[in-house]
């Protein structure tokens, strides 16, 4: 006998754009997406979030963008880049990430193949596509998220678009949404077409399994085009009112200071980059003074052996110090493991 179907748990919304004013709606003026300005993390609550996304839409509207479009997305991880890219599906039109390590041959390949004829650019990005642009693409229009000279930009949308409502895409949830293009380390890159349904079928299962929600903040580090990134630390925090702070890099001690900084609850990341960490936890723990080294040794050989005999975890009580030493504690974090005991 067979064993009975269990169907996917029903999104919220009918298409990706519709999470904007859902959630501004439902979380308001709690914190979305933030950067480190040097001095703290500031950036959009849900409400400015959907605000700046419909004055985007509005000047990509302006420039030409239409429903079916194809439009690249070539930038660092930025709060700007999640909205942008909300900003382009609002329009029906269909977003082509791009890793912005990519050079201007493989963006060049890329939106040609993806038929491209916009793309949304930052000032470190520019040159690439530019270059690709003038070299291969001359139809292709950029627009920037920063001011860059000739370009329509994010803070002229900002300017002249304030106040713009949520434009309907008039799609379907079985509609194109984004082509993502594979790495091609084994052959040429090759563009999966994901639904609007896919993706928030994607990120309602994702909510429904991740306890987080407007306490928690996520430090987002992968690259935001991969759709493991973008579907938790973007579209899963726009479903569930978690806010995303956009880490500055991959360097062990810079992301330590993230932790630390940004009050972090949730980290997603692959094993790599856990093992990289870890490391230099370790390599902290060796280069540290005998007393210290032999101390942190015997803590987690107990936190270990309890652990083996009873089932029970210790080391957040008994790691506390070089917990908080690795930014792995903070005031968040710790109402977190109250409600949430040995997440």
């Amino acid at each position: 006998m067979s064993s009975p179907r269990h169907s996917a748990p029903a999104p919220v919304v009918r298409l990706l754009p519709q999470l904007v004013d859902n959630a501004a709606q439902q979380y308001g003026d709690t914190p979305f997406v933030l950067r480190w300005d040097g001095a703290e993390w500031s950036g959009y609550s849900f409400r400015q979030a959907a605000a700046a996304t419909h004055a985007f839409a509005a000047l990509l509207r302006r420039e030409g963008v239409k429903p079916g479009d194809r439009v690249g997305l070539q930038s660092e991880n930025r709060p700007e880049w999640g909205l942008a890219y909300m900003a382009v599906l609002e329009l029906g039109a269909v977003i082509v990430p791009l890793d912005a390590a990519l050079r201007e041959q493989e963006v060049g390949e890329i939106l040609a193949t993806a038929g491209a004829t916009f793309a949304v650019t930052s000032a470190r990005q520019h040159p690439v596509l530019a270059a690709v642009r003038d070299a291969r693409l001359p139809e292709l229009r950029l627009v920037g998220l920063d001011p860059i000279a000739g370009l329509p930009s994010w803070d002229e949308a900002q300017s002249a678009f304030a106040g713009a409502g949520a434009h309907e895409p008039g799609a379907q949830a079985h509609d194109l949404a984004v082509i993502i293009f594979t790495s091609g380390t084994t052959g040429q890159a090759k563009g999966v077409m994901l639904s609007h349904g896919n993706l928030l079928s994607n990120a309602e299962g994702v909510a429904r399994t991740i306890d987080c929600g407007p306490g928690d903040r996520m430090l987002s580090v992968l690259p935001m085009h991969h759709t493991f990134e973008c579907t938790i630390g973007f579209l899963c925090s726009l479903r569930t009112g978690a806010a995303v702070c956009s880490a500055r890099g991959l360097d062990s001690k810079q992301l330590r200071q993230d932790m630390r900084s940004s009050r972090a609850t949730i980290f997603v990341a692959v094993p790599l980059l856990y093992e990289k960490l870890l490391s230099a936890i370790h390599k902290r723990i060796a280069e540290a003074p005998l007393p210290s080294r032999l101390l942190v040794n015997t803590l987690l050989g107990v936190t270990k052996l309890v652990r083996l005999l009873t089932g029970v975890r210790i080391g957040g009580t008994l790691l506390r110090s070089l917990r908080a030493k690795a930014g792995l504690v903070n005031d968040l974090l710790e109402q977190r493991e109250s409600r949430c005991p040995g997440w």
